[in-house]
């Protein structure tokens, strides 16, 4: 993994996050069957309408940092996927039944997708800052006590 600070890196990574997801946006927009993970991150995109012209044009911003107030909305629809892909596969279970759970709560699933996120954040942040193995059972306890 390279380090933070090797900046040629993270924009060729970025730039290609931005390409990706130009073409998934595209494609979905014009009606065109996606692949199974487009798919989700095809819906994460239009589930975030704030961000639509930003879809729209991030073929045009490819690489450049696209932060808006203090979020990554690539980086945000990317978690949204992982988060769906993990409820489509049960893997690890506790994902469904978190989200079901809070979602039988009252909670809009939508809203009970970024809690699930927001756990699975800051087990990676710490995964990727102190470059160790991702900890699923911590992970898995963490979402058992999500409420």
């Amino acid at each position: 993994m390279p380090a933070p600070q090797d900046k040629e890196y993270w924009q060729l990574l970025r730039a290609s996050s931005h390409a990706t997801l130009a073409k998934i946006w595209k494609a979905g927009r014009a009606g065109e069957e996606l692949p199974p993970d487009d798919e989700l991150l095809y819906r994460a995109m239009l589930e975030h309408e704030e961000w639509h012209a930003l879809w729209d044009s991030l073929e045009y911003v490819a690489g450049k940092d696209l932060t808006i107030d203090g979020v990554s909305p690539v980086a945000h629809v990317s978690m949204h996927a992982v988060i769906e892909t993990q409820y489509r596969n049960a893997a690890p279970p506790e994902v469904v039944e978190t989200i079901d759970r809070l979602v039988r709560s009252g909670l809009d699933r939508h809203e009970a997708v970024h809690r699930v996120g927001r756990v699975m954040s800051r087990f990676l942040w710490d995964c990727l800052q102190n470059q160790r193995p991702f900890d699923l059972e911590g992970y898995r306890q963490a979402l058992r006590k999500l409420g």
